[in-house]
């Protein structure tokens, strides 16, 4: 004869469920906070990237047309725009091709533009651009952009005068 199993043995008991939605919220509580700070950094080093990116297209683009190519940024309007510069006055006129119109994402904005070290007196203008060279130099010594998130954090994507850039957190 087999013995009989008393009580109902399919199942969760309404205390083992409790516990678990009780340890499932206090881990929640302490995620989720932990998730909303990194989506916004997350989106600000990828804009970083992205603006590195653009400057090298910039750079690659003066090397093959045999054109000066312009970043201009734009902090006010919180944008830059790269164009072919052809007649050299750092300034986009009527016919100019341009290559890229960025404006930041929400919750991005462009807090510095200007050069990564004090300049000498007086200092060239403009303070918002580098022109690149057809043979892939910048126009300015350590020309430096800073892009800020809602939090505070900054990431900031320095030029050189070889034209190379470098991505710096702070």
């Amino acid at each position: 004869m087999k013995g009989r199993i008393v009580g109902n043995t399919n199942g969760f008991s309404l205390i083992e469920l409790a516990v678990t939605v009780a340890v499932i919220g206090i881990i929640a509580t302490i995620v989720v906070p932990n998730m909303i700070g990194w989506r916004g950094d997350r989106q600000l080093q990828g804009f970083a990237r992205n603006y590195a990116a653009d400057v090298q297209l910039a750079r690659l683009s003066a090397i093959r047309e045999a054109e000066n190519v312009v970043v201009d940024v734009d902090d006010g309007a919180n944008n830059y725009q790269i164009f072919i510069d052809t007649n050299k006055n750092d300034s986009l006129d009527a016919g100019e091709n341009i290559l890229r119109n960025v404006s930041c994402p929400s919750g991005i904005s462009i807090d510095y533009v200007g050069a990564s070290k004090p300049l000498p007196v007086p200092a060239p203008p403009p303070f918002n651009q580098i022109s690149l060279s057809p043979k892939g130099y910048s126009s300015s010594e350590g020309f430096l952009a800073e892009f800020k998130n809602t939090s505070g954090d900054l990431k900031s994507v320095t030029v050189t005068i070889l034209g190379s850039v470098r991505i710096e957190d702070y």
